[in-house]
């Protein structure tokens, strides 16, 4: 599964009123590579288990910022039941990233 996951935080999740919404936009990512990738994995900064899987229906620029992308997206069951809760990957916790999304090829590991 090539994916992309994305970390974002309980105030943001707050803000807009759902993990769906705090993770589907606004992404400073190349539109034509991400377009590549089937499905976005959530997670929460300073957590390491995957809160929810989705796979994207669509790729687009955001019309609200500038060079930032955002997805469409319906949650994938059957992944779910195989990865949420599942704690991810220490690679994914690099010290001192700042970019919340990271591409996961198919090849990598998603989790410990």
């Amino acid at each position: 599964m090539k994916a992309i996951l994305i970390k974002t935080s309980y105030e943001e999740i707050k803000r807009v009123g759902s993990l769906y919404e705090a993770i589907r936009g606004h992404w400073y990512l190349r539109l034509v590579r991400a377009k590549n990738y089937t499905h976005v994995i959530a997670a929460i900064k300073g957590e390491k288990d995957i809160k929810a899987v989705y796979k994207v229906l669509k790729w687009e620029e955001s019309d609200t910022c500038g060079n930032r992308i955002m997805f469409e997206g319906v949650p994938d069951t059957n992944l779910e039941k195989l990865f949420v809760g599942k704690e991810l990957n220490p690679n994914f916790f690099t010290q001192g990233r700042r970019n919340p999304c990271s591409y996961i090829e198919e090849n990598t590991s998603l989790v410990a």
